[in-house]
């Protein structure tokens, strides 16, 4: 069994007891989850973003590859004003249709449960407008106003369609993909969606009984076999999928809706309702107007993490490493990873990590997403540097991903640091620098004083940072206080001592730090808040 099956299994098997990897199931955009409308769900929140916030026409017609330059013209359009986005402005004929597979240059595919429909706010900022035909189906969709009667219709090879129901002054439609208007459809249709209303029998759902023009479409564009062509392997992962992808409340929907519609810091004050149900204390703390808590950071850097495993590009870079464990140091196990992704990624001489939209950090994006745009910021590119090494199953390797506050500056960053015994190195947006310790280097503590404010491993997270202005003062966390605990010792031997742990940040700077040994021996009086993921 190939690396990209073992994973999509293992997230389809662990999706039944641990929501994370439900909801990154959810963020991974598979078509093969039980509730498919959660993504047109989750695009629709992008979209009252898009057509609402200044400026977004222009940031959407930018199409720079140069990452200073694309600041830089980001920079000018929010200072000077821009275009709005309108749809009846927007020409499906800009985008150019690319395959599922092709999008990930790999053969490490699975034919039915990789097809994904992306997040829009990726799929519209595609390299070189490239949009699959799913996501070209989606734009025409939210084009035409997504009306309750309009449904997405979609073959077993991914084949999309969008069907406009006629009205006072229009006639109905059936439209392929690339915006042609067609009265047939080629090959078997396995799937007819909207936001509210599914038929997908591979996953037992038909809500025909709903609405009379999803009745009429099943009726007349199906046939007496509506089950896809899976491999042996799809229709293991297919049937987990289908009994631990539903949803057990309201809440683990919603969290589900997060996490599709990739929701990051400064989406904090746009959607409050969605905020206020998943995060009602802090919401009550911290209020809006402003970024959300830094823990939501690392939450989500937990799920994407899980999520990015079952990327096609995950497998094909992990391969890579595995193909060198025998014979190599760490270094030479890492290096030829980072600089084969750097040729499809690379937006500044060994760096990725364009702005999709502005400001930056509205969105969680995962390596789908950058492999889709070269977008991302550095949590982002921890994130997937994380998952690429984690799945290579590189023996007596240790991953943590780093979120650093600054004694000296205000801010912060993120990386990758990765430990082997002895050897050990850090992946900083993409670039691999072998030798550099991401918990703790005197040069980089020297100059800028960094400090540890928060860390993500694959089977959890932990925040110890709070904001001075709010009266939280506690450790936020998915583990309980001895796990938390026993990372706090494994840092403090990787770092002989060194590492300091920042609890308190003010926007110019940390304001309360300890080094870690002090921080251990306080750590059993500490306030510990741990969360169900």
């Amino acid at each position: 069994m190939s690396l990209h099956e073992a994973a999509w299994l293992n997230a389809a098997e662990q999706a039944e007891d641990d929501p994370a990897w439900k909801y990154a199931v959810y963020q991974s955009r598979t078509i093969a989850v039980k509730h498919p409308e959660i993504y047109l769900q989750a695009d629709a929140l992008f979209n009252e973003l898009l057509t609402t916030a200044p400026n977004m026409g222009s940031y959407y017609r930018n199409r720079t590859q140069e990452l200073f330059s694309q600041v830089a013209e980001y920079d000018k359009i929010a200072r000077e004003g821009g275009e709005n986005f309108r749809w009846s402005s927007f020409s499906i004929e800009d985008h150019k249709v690319v395959g599922y597979k092709e999008i990930y240059h790999t053969d490490a595919f699975l034919p039915f449960v990789d097809i994904r429909l992306h997040f829009m706010g990726s799929a519209l900022k595609a390299t070189d407008w490239k949009a699959t035909p799913l996501s070209m189906a989606e734009f025409l969709y939210f084009q035409n106003g997504a009306n309750d009667d309009s449904f997405l219709i979609v073959t077993e090879d991914g084949t999309a369609y969008l069907y406009l129901p006629g009205g006072f002054l229009s006639r109905e439609k059936l439209l392929r993909y690339d915006g042609e208007e067609t009265e047939s459809i080629e090959g078997k249709v396995v799937l007819i969606f909207n936001e509210e209303c599914v038929w997908y029998p591979l996953m037992d759902r038909d809500d025909r009984d709903k609405n009379r023009h999803l009745a009429k479409l099943v009726e007349t564009l199906t046939g007496d076999d509506p089950f896809p062509t899976l491999t042996p392997t799809e229709k293991r992962i297919v049937e987990k999928l289908k009994d631990n992808t539903g949803f057990v409340s309201k809440t683990d929907e919603l969290f589900a809706l997060f996490y599709a519609a990739k929701m990051h810091l400064t989406a904090w004050d746009f959607y409050r309702d969605i905020m206020t149900e998943l995060y009602p204390r802090h919401t009550t703390e911290y209020g809006f107007q402003r970024h959300g808590p830094s823990l939501i950071a690392y939450r989500n850097a937990h799920v994407a993490w899980l999520s990015s495993l079952v990327s096609p590009i995950a497998a094909e870079l992990a391969a890579i490493a595995r193909d060198n464990i025998d014979s190599r140091s760490l270094d030479g196990i890492v290096t030829p990873v980072f600089r084969e992704y750097m040729k499809l990624v690379e937006t500044q001489p060994q760096r990725t990590g364009l702005e999709l939209w502005y400001p930056g950090e509205f969105l969680s994006l995962n390596i789908d997403d950058s492999i889709l745009t070269k977008a991302g910021g550095c949590l982002d590119a921890a994130v997937w540097s994380a998952a690429v090494i984690d799945l290579a199953q590189i023996p007596d390797v240790e991953i943590f991903l780093v979120g650093m506050k600054y004694e000296k500056n205000g801010g912060g960053h993120a990386y990758t640091a990765v430990f082997r015994g002895e050897e050990y190195g850090t992946v900083e947006n993409g670039e691999w620098a072998p030798n550099f310790n991401g918990l703790y280097d005197l040069g980089y503590y020297t100059r800028d004083g960094m400090v540890i404010g928060a860390l993500t491993i694959r089977d959890g997270w932990v925040n110890f940072t709070n904001e001075v202005d709010v009266q939280m003062r506690e450790i936020a966390t998915s583990f309980d206080a001895e796990q938390v605990l026993e990372i706090l010792k494994i840092i403090e031997a990787k770092t002989r001592g060194q590492a300091k742990i920042c609890m308190e940040h003010h926007p110019d700077k940390a304001i309360l730090t300890e080094s870690i040994s002090t921080f251990i021996e306080n750590f059993p009086r500490m306030e510990i808040m741990r969360y169900e993921f």
